[in-house]
């Protein structure tokens, strides 16, 4: 979801070289940015239109795929360029990538939430300060799993629940660098994929083993162990295709027609399956953690493979204009919109899930609208400036423009006063957040009442039975008063509950 398609800036001057010299292979893979464009809109639909799209919550594990894809073979073309992974620099890249988005969303959402909650619905405030920790420490799954969360309900959701699949992939991203730089002491590809082949048949096998156990549904699919098998799997699919020394191989040509057709028809078959699993696999069902995640990671498999073949006219077909721009977005796309579907029933005044009324497609339309949106002005001013100048760069960069001309300077103090209002509410709204949501509230209030009218009702009972004292409305035992004694001049026994009987040793 958040790795890029080429290891350059298409658009840089060294780029241009690059793909204009004879004999240099092209560092960007063909087709990657339509098939991310497909999986955001597969999430997009499932979580706006959820009765359109059942299954389309397979769109993360599309990301899943590439994202393993892409980073391996950034990885590997590193130590091949350099002879060696400088972890530092990609755990850096990484943070540049990810970050300045997420900040941005957690800033604004938050501060939207808490103009909510003063509004009297606090519910979005719920646990914030967890959920804004784990989305900066990359935990968010864990968090969830702490908290109970559920992935496939729609009550009472949590704000950032969506930030679950970037905290799996940057764990994935701190372990995976260092595996590479154990197994590439092998001389073989099929040697060096062995490790990863294997994790992603061990993550797949846990799926499957834990919702046969029983585990919770939140477990399973939020684990880093139980479903990070599609990353893993596109690892082993670039270090499969990846050459030990690509110097040493010439550009392929191209691709004969007979070719051209087999890749085709794999990444047709391949979509077809997604396709067939969003229209018909159950969120959260036995057939999704038995076999439906796994057959979509590797349905997403075949599609990778197919269309990033060099030429592959699969690849040329999603590299179509239009999916090119909605996958170079996708990440902030997938980041925005669920905050955003949370948000907006109550700033539109409709109802929070979408369905045929005019309220819920209002809400649905304005919101993937506003998600396209906004990820385009975060893509370009904010995400690509820190991505090519770095955060001090970018600082810098601003900075100068409080000194260049009046238009300029009234901008960059319009963005400060945002960040420093951002960082304020959220601040705030962690402080002020409320540990229940009103619904918890009033099933707790609910429960209470019924155990003090049952109480009240078995000292009622108690009462005309004779027995003075305080009930114990848990176990319908009764403390006795210190009174007069009984009738019958017997002490007070306490009464048993129903149902049971007694004996003079006390056994039943």
């Amino acid at each position: 979801m958040s790795s890029t398609t080429s290891f350059t800036d298409p658009g840089s001057a060294s780029a241009r070289r690059a793909s204009e010299s004879p004999g240099v292979r092209s560092t960007r893979f063909g087709g990657l940015d339509g098939l991310r464009a497909i999986a955001v809109g597969l999430v997009l639909v499932y979580h706006f239109f959820p009765a359109v799209l059942p299954g389309g919550f397979l769109g993360v594990d599309i990301f899943f795929v590439i994202s393993g894809f892409l980073i391996a073979s950034l990885l590997l073309r590193e130590r091949q360029r350099h002879g060696r992974i400088d972890l530092v620099s990609f755990w850096r890249r990484r943070a540049r990538r990810l970050l300045p988005a997420l900040v941005l969303v957690l800033l604004v959402c938050t501060g939207v939430a808490l103009l909510i909650a003063r509004s009297g619905d606090a519910d979005l405030l719920v646990n914030i300060g967890q959920q804004v920790f784990g989305a900066l420490a990359f935990v968010s799954n864990w968090v969830f799993v702490a908290l109970g969360g559920d992935y496939f309900t729609r009550d009472n959701p949590e704000l950032y629940r969506n930030t679950w699949s970037l905290s799996i992939e940057e764990q994935f991203y701190v372990v995976l660098p260092l595996l590479m730089l154990f197994t590439m002491r092998a001389h073989s590809r099929i040697t060096r994929s062995l490790l990863f082949i294997l994790l992603a048949i061990g993550s797949a096998a846990l799926m499957v083993l834990y919702a046969a156990q029983g585990e919770a549904p939140t477990r399973v699919y939020f684990g880093s162990d139980s479903h990070v098998f599609g990353l893993f799997a596109g690892v082993s699919l670039a270090v499969l295709l990846q050459p030990i020394d690509a110097r040493r191989r010439p550009v392929p040509g191209p691709l004969s027609t007979g070719s051209q057709v087999a890749l085709a028809a794999v990444a047709a078959l391949g979509l077809g399956v997604l396709g067939w699993l969003s229209f018909t696999l159950v969120e959260g069902s036995p057939e999704s953690f038995a076999w439906g995640f796994q057959l979509a990671s590797a349905a997403a498999l075949l599609v990778v493979w197919a269309v990033t073949r060099p030429g592959a006219w699969a690849g040329r077909a999603l590299d179509a204009a239009p999916l090119r721009w909605i996958g170079e977005r996708s990440y902030g796309i997938y980041l925005w919109h669920w905050p955003l579907l949370l948000l907006l029933p109550t700033l539109l005044g409709s109802g929070a899930t979408p369905d045929p009324s005019a309220g819920g497609v209002l809400v649905a339309l304005t919101g993937i609208a506003l998600s396209v949106a906004i990820a385009a002005f975060s893509h370009r001013f904010v995400e690509q400036p820190v991505r090519r100048h770095g955060l001090r760069g970018t600082l810098r960069r601003f900075s100068r423009a409080w000194r260049a001309g009046s238009g300029r300077r009234v901008l960059a103090a319009a963005v400060s006063l945002g960040l420093i209002a951002g960082a304020g509410a959220t601040t705030v709204a962690i402080a002020v957040a409320p540990a229940r949501s009103s619904a918890a509230e009033a099933i707790a209030r609910g429960e209470a009442a019924m155990l003090a009218a049952h109480q009240g009702e078995l000292e009622a009972a108690a009462r005309e039975r004779g027995v003075a004292g305080t009930l114990d409305g848990l176990d319908g035992s009764v403390e006795p008063d210190d009174g007069p004694p009984l009738a019958n001049g017997a002490a007070a026994r306490p009464a048993l509950p129903r149902g049971s009987t007694s004996s003079p040793s006390g056994t039943r």
